[in-house]
């Protein structure tokens, strides 16, 4: 699982990067029960794949629902990602897992918005735990009240669980729909990106 990770950090322009991820595709969507067998079958038919990684939840080793497929031919993954896949009796979801050069830096940490007064950091934790390595949880507090002020932020170890987060539609933390975003950098001049419209959509 590392090493499939380790792909997508790697620094643009590195010639291994290059020759590595030219033909890595994302795969999301998956049902709980599919393995690396089964993508590397299913993906098998339109051309050499030289790896196949589900990723999965480190306490539990349950898939989380999304993975990544490498083929010898980066022509092959460019040509199957404007097609329809099924795998497992499943629709997924297939787009590029290379970091392309005009993209900004690869983000790994997250605005959480509409917090309801009781999400504690460790709660925020146990939510977003199951997407991925958690380094760190902050819920905003104010100052004068020690109230929660709605907001928080994540972060995580990895761009790569951030990215499955944002693809997912949905987050509902104690019973209440909350607003996902990305957290850029300051002075970037992003705002959240796709994540703008994340929260509360079902």
């Amino acid at each position: 699982m590392a090493d499939g990770l380790e792909d997508l950090s790697m620094p643009k322009g590195s010639a291994s990067n290059n020759q590595h991820t030219a033909g890595k595709i994302f795969i999301g969507g998956v049902t709980a029960d599919t393995d690396e067998h089964d993508l590397k079958e299913y993906f098998s038919q339109f051309g050499v794949v030289q790896d196949a990684i589900i990723m999965r939840d480190k306490m539990t080793g349950k898939g989380r629902g999304f993975g990544f497929v490498t083929f010898e031919d980066a022509m092959v993954a460019e040509r199957i990602m404007g097609q329809a896949h099924n795998v497992k009796g499943r629709s997924v979801d297939v787009k590029s897992a290379v970091r392309r050069n005009q993209d900004p830096e690869r983000i790994m940490k997250i605005f959480v918005g509409g917090l309801a007064p009781n999400v504690t950091n460790e709660i925020l934790k146990d939510y977003f735990d199951k997407f991925g390595g958690v380094t760190e949880c902050l819920v905003m507090m104010d100052q004068s009240t020690q109230r929660s002020r709605g907001f928080g932020f994540v972060t995580f170890d990895s761009p790569d669980t951030v990215d499955a987060i944002m693809r997912k539609n949905y987050h509902n933390i104690e019973g209440k729909p909350v607003e996902i975003k990305k957290a850029f950098p300051k002075g970037t001049g992003s705002v959240g990106g796709k994540g703008m419209n994340q929260g509360g959509r079902g």
